[in-house]
């Protein structure tokens, strides 16, 4: 029982991570599955979602790191915290574009203490993310089916192409690396088991909402607006929604701050004013607004996070072969050992 609920809980995680703002808004899908099928989107996910939660969440015991290995984990470091600036900065503008629909101007009183009560989270530790997810993304999920699933009919007629199918792999590393630090986290603590199956289950979920949300915005028509999905909801429950996409908003906030508190803390000591700064660059770069920061920034921190997702794969293939080989050759040793060792082999 341990088992399944330690594996719900690093599910909670992994998906409170990737369905944020952009994902529950569905701008990041129109933007980056806009040139797919239904069949392709399917395909691409789940084997990319597949080895790259993998990737990340493979025994330590089988992923100790080379030397290579170590090299590459300080340059994507930098890059880590890089990567996550940006998707908080998108948060940030994802949260100020629901709460100015009904505040206005005075949606940044609600905006400041959200993305710090967020950061608080983050430097908080795992435990604090636990329960937020727990709690938070569960209800976001409901919502999400809820409110799309008259569109589980619809035609996917987006056109297949190659640049579509490139974002889609983009899009999928970008998540991955994004949470990574996040998702390394919260596993920690929890078995071999419970990460399989939450690596399953991520894959199985993500790629349904993907699906979902795609099919309510193209019966309806929403996919340019600014917020797809909120547009293609009836006017009696935007508010509802809102209130879930802001949930959504601030549960991959804390994943994304994740990172960037860790260093703060080893570097700065984390104090409020520093972590005060960082929010106000990250309301500054979010000037740039969600569809800029989502057409530009994310597929650079795609190819980063393909990069990553690849030299784990390569490092974990190359310490399984080094394995393999020494207990080869441990295993011939102990078979001469035990012959000379044998009462027939004494006497020759």
């Amino acid at each position: 029982m341990k088992t399944f609920f330690d594996a719900i809980k690093l599910t909670f995680v992994i998906l409170g991570g990737i369905i944020g703002g952009g994902f529950v808004s569905g701008k990041e899908l129109s933007v980056f599955f806009g040139g797919i099928s239904g069949t392709e989107t399917i395909i691409v996910l789940s084997v990319c979602y597949l080895t790259s939660f993998t990737a990340i969440l493979l025994p330590e015991s089988e992923n100790a790191r080379t030397e290579k290995q170590k090299k590459y984990d300080d340059v994507f470091s930098i890059g880590l915290l890089f990567s996550a600036f940006i998707s908080f900065s998108l948060m940030v503008s994802a949260y100020e574009n629901v709460l100015k629909e009904y505040l206005g101007a005075y949606s940044i009183f609600l905006l400041v203490p959200c993305m710090g009560m967020a950061a608080r989270l983050a430097v908080k530790g795992t435990a604090a993310a636990e329960k937020t997810n727990v709690i938070l993304t569960g209800a976001v999920v409901t919502a999400i089916v809820a409110f799309s699933f008259d569109g589980i009919s619809a035609p996917l007629n987006g056109k297949v192409t190659i640049i579509g199918g490139i974002n889609g792999l983009f899009y999928v590393f970008m998540n991955a690396f994004v949470n990574c630090f996040a998702i390394t986290r919260a596993k920690k603590g929890k078995n071999k088991k419970s990460a399989a199956i939450a690596v399953i289950l991520s894959t199985i979920i993500l790629v349904f909402l993907t699906i979902l949300v795609l099919k309510k915005i193209t019966k309806a028509e929403t996919m340019d607006k600014e917020l797809p999905l909120l547009s293609s909801v009836n006017e009696k429950f935007k508010i509802a929604f809102s209130l879930i996409m802001l949930a959504a908003i601030f549960t991959s906030a804390v994943s994304a701050y994740s990172p960037i508190a860790d260093k703060a803390k080893e570097m700065y000591g984390g104090g409020f004013i520093v972590n005060a700064v960082i929010i106000a660059a990250a309301f500054l770069f979010a000037r740039a607004g969600m569809e800029r920061v989502i057409k530009y920034g994310y597929p650079v921190i795609g190819v980063i996070g393909g990069a990553f997702i690849m030299t784990k794969w390569i490092n974990f293939i190359r310490l399984r072969k080094n394995t393999n080989k020494r207990l080869t050759k441990f295993s011939r040793i102990d078979i001469l050992t035990m012959l000379k060792k044998a009462p027939c082999g004494k006497g020759r």
